[in-house]
């Protein structure tokens, strides 16, 4: 009896080293700017290219060493594209009639307080999926080429 407490003691404790280790957020405030988007689209699949990117990435997997049982994310990307691309951002989705007033609460975790400042100014479209277990919504600037990504896996 004594053997398998102490097995299950050491299986514990190396379980819980393991995960005090993992990182499972990915700060574009981390990273030189010149990586941001070659980081960006390891995450995700770029549907043109980037001129600049600020996100906050949230994925209890994100480390790659999984985790049993239910998944949870939220991601938070602000872009801007050549305005001509942006229709390859929105191609298949549908625009939400109804206009919805621009998120400034969670482009605070990615932006400062000028770069959002400039965004309330611009009028944006609204993309939005929700589904069981997760929300996409996207707001987009087509005139500038700014796009706005909030992605929520519960």
């Amino acid at each position: 009896m004594r053997m398998k407490a102490r097995r299950a003691l050491g299986a514990a404790v190396v379980l819980l080293a393991a995960c005090a280790g993992a990182k499972n957020t990915v700060d574009s405030n981390d990273l030189p700017e010149a990586r941001r988007v070659e980081t960006l689209a390891k995450y995700m699949t770029l549907k043109s290219a980037v001129n600049e990117a600020a996100y906050r990435l949230y994925n209890v997997n994100l480390d790659g060493r999984g985790v049993p049982g239910a998944s949870s994310a939220d991601y938070m990307i602000c872009l801007t594209v050549a305005p001509g691309d942006v229709e390859k951002w929105t191609k298949g989705r549908e625009s939400e009639i109804a206009p919805a007033p621009l998120p400034l609460d969670w482009t605070a975790a990615v932006l400062d307080r000028a770069a959002r400042e400039k965004l309330s100014a611009l009028a944006f479209v609204v993309y939005r999926d929700e589904k069981a277990g997760y929300t996409y919504t996207m707001w987009v600037n087509r005139e500038r080429g700014v796009i706005l990504i909030r992605y929520i896996v519960r």
